[in-house]
């Protein structure tokens, strides 16, 4: 695969970030046009003034992102597992916990194939067994193509998960 191959690639599953930007501000037209159409913001923000200088993402805000991530999931998300007990959306802490999250995110899952694979995986054995109580961190799915967006990729940050009776 080429490389401009390889970024196009990159950009199409970029869809969670694309989706939480449309979200936050559906009526934003300069918005969708970056959300939907994979249109770089910057590049929308130049086309409506074309004096603004973007500078784009922290990498202080990133590295405590990344940073905060890795202390939830310290000791098999055991201070996730709390906090989602103490919130009510577990029933108890010895609930169980998969983390699908991929090698480059802090993960054993060797990339994001895999990860939809696991993902996927792991919804058709709910769904046939209907028994997991617990959270799953970084849950990958593949969107068919839709309406809104192409072919996605969703990754679900934490997705908790309550057996009928618990």
């Amino acid at each position: 695969m080429t490389e401009s191959a390889h970024k196009r690639e990159r950009a199409r599953r970029e869809t969670r970030r694309r989706f939480e930007q449309w979200a936050h501000n559906p009526e934003c037209h300069a918005n969708v046009a970056s959300a939907v159409h994979n249109v770089k913001m910057a590049a929308v923000a130049r086309r409506e003034n074309p004096n603004l200088r973007f500078v784009g993402q922290s990498v202080f805000a990133l590295e405590r992102g990344r940073a905060f991530e890795e202390e939830l999931m310290v000791d098999g998300a055991n201070k996730l597992l709390h906090a989602l007990v103490d919130a009510g959306v577990l029933p108890r802490v010895d609930a169980a916990f998969e983390d699908h999250r991929t090698t480059t995110n802090g993960g054993t899952l060797d990339n994001l194939d895999t990860a939809v694979t696991a993902g996927h995986n792991f919804l058709r054995t709910l769904a046939t067994t209907g028994q997991f109580t617990g959270a799953i961190s970084s849950l990958t799915v593949r969107i068919p193509r839709g309406i809104m967006l192409p072919e996605a990729t969703l990754i679900i940050d934490v997705l908790a998960v309550r057996s009928a009776g618990e």
